[in-house]
This record gives structure tokens, sequence and C-alpha cells, in this order.
């Protein structure tokens, strides 16, 4: 079943050290009431910080992501202990080697995936 957020974003920029924030919030809104057949996310926060190496508006940076949220349902323990021990670091590996990647594509235009 899909997932609907409904975020409030706030963004920090710190031009004098290359860096930003970027925080999100759940929130509620009359005007905007959940999505039918979704499961609305009503608990999610998030931060990620961004550290430019030379400008904001220059290529390169790096970044950190935290997250929380309810997810609404419960996982099998075994599934749980597999993401911890080994899903979520392969992810991330594999994620980091594409990043790496992109940075040799240089101005090439990227597939959609």
């Amino acid at each position: 079943m899909a997932r609907d957020y409904l975020l409030i974003r706030k963004t920090i920029v710190d031009r004098d050290n290359n860096r930003m924030g970027i925080i999100s919030r759940t929130t509620t809104n009359k005007e905007w009431p959940p999505v039918p057949n979704n499961v609305r996310v009503e608990e999610f926060s998030s931060n990620m910080l961004i550290f430019a190496h030379t400008g904001i508006d220059q290529n390169g940076f790096d970044f950190q992501l935290t997250s929380v949220d309810n997810p609404k349902t419960n996982f099998p323990r075994r599934f749980s202990n597999y993401a911890v021990t080994s899903g979520l670091p392969d992810y991330i590996s594999r994620l980091y080697e594409a990043t790496k990647d992109l940075g040799r594509i240089g101005n090439e235009e990227i597939p959609d995936c």
C-alpha cells in the first residue's frame, strides 16, 4: 500500500560556511486530506545536512540524512535483522559506488531509471 506524506519543511542556508540544512516534519491541514487507498504517515521527521565542497552553487557536496517515522506495520524480526546486518550496508555501499560513477559521467545525460 502506498504511503501519503504531508510535510512542512524549513531550509537553512549558511553561505559563509558552505552549509545548508533541510528539516522536514509531518503536519496536518484540512485542505489536504489523506489520499484514498493510501496510508497517511502521521509521524515522520528528517534532517538533512549538506556540506558543499567549494560553494553552495558549485558541484560537489557531502550530506548526512537522518529520518524517523512510524511505518504503521509490523515487520518480522528476521527481515529487520537482515536489513540491519546486510541489506542496508549493502545498499549504502552500492549507492556510494553509483554516486562515484556519476562524478565520472560529467556532463553526459543520465538515463532515467
